[in-house]
């Protein structure tokens, strides 16, 4: 593959990612899950504010299964054409609220999509471009750690009679890359916690995201100072070894 390809294939993948991320990215209200939110419409019939026994009824569909939340049911009058209605969404997802207004022989209609979201946030498309820049610069440092940690050699150089002649120092930085490794993966599982709570695609898999992310921050301490205690027996055998080198020139 020459440099043109590559680099038409960049744009091509920073072009479909941009679209993907806007495609995300609604101009509509979001709000928290499982939380009781206070939905504010208002009404004008002719140009002219509603009598008070004007009446607005509320019926809400979850656009996904397009399962009937709300079934026509009024909202709570403030006054002036505003009226207020209470609800808590248990599924995140869009929903679409159908309203309709009724004052005597006049009517309004309308109907309008709101997003349900765990953090009750949308990302803006910058912020999104950066999550995922991000996380495509963490996964990378995650697999060139991994690929260092296997592929540096641990052991020591020995002559054909088996007798050891070096002591390899590498060994010690197959375990900082394994340590540098564990904890690449444990930021990866936190970004992607972040996205899949911003994401309704991907929401579905928070649950799984954080359960990895807790196992591995629960265990971050210990494996640390496991590695320590290692690299200390790792350190007083070679210099015992480094010590039988100088005086005899080999080392068992």
């Amino acid at each position: 593959m020459n440099n043109q390809t590559k680099n038409q294939l960049s744009k091509f993948i920073f072009i479909f990612l941009v679209i993907c991320l806007m495609s995300y990215t609604n101009a509509i209200d979001t709000y928290p899950k499982d939380e009781e939110i206070r939905l504010r419409f208002t009404c004008t019939l002719n140009s002219q504010i509603p009598s008070p026994s004007t009446t607005y009824n509320i019926s809400i569909f979850f656009d996904k299964t397009g399962l009937i939340i709300v079934d026509n049911q009024p909202a709570e009058s403030m006054g002036n054409g505003i009226f207020n209605f209470s609800q808590t969404f248990n599924v995140s997802g869009f929903y679409e609220i159908i309203q309709v207004c009724v004052d005597g022989e006049n009517n309004f209609s309308s109907s309008e999509f709101i997003k349900v979201s765990p953090g009750g946030e949308e990302l803006e498309i910058s912020e999104s471009i950066l999550y995922f820049l991000l996380l495509i610069f963490v996964l990378f440092l995650f697999i060139s750690s991994t690929f260092f940690a296997f592929a540096i050699s641990y052991k020591n150089e020995r002559n054909e009679h088996g007798y050891i002649t070096i002591v390899a120092k590498k060994k010690y930085l197959k375990l900082f890359f394994i340590i540098l490794s564990y904890y690449f993966l444990t930021w990866l599982f936190n970004l992607m916690i972040a996205i899949s709570v911003n994401f309704l695609p991907i929401q579905h898999f928070t649950g799984l995201f954080s359960l990895f992310y807790k196992v591995l921050l629960g265990m971050g301490w210990p494996l640390l100072l496991t590695m320590i205690i290692v690299v200390g027996i790792f350190a007083m055998r070679d210099s015992k070894l480094t010590e039988q080198i100088q005086r005899f020139g080999r080392a068992e």
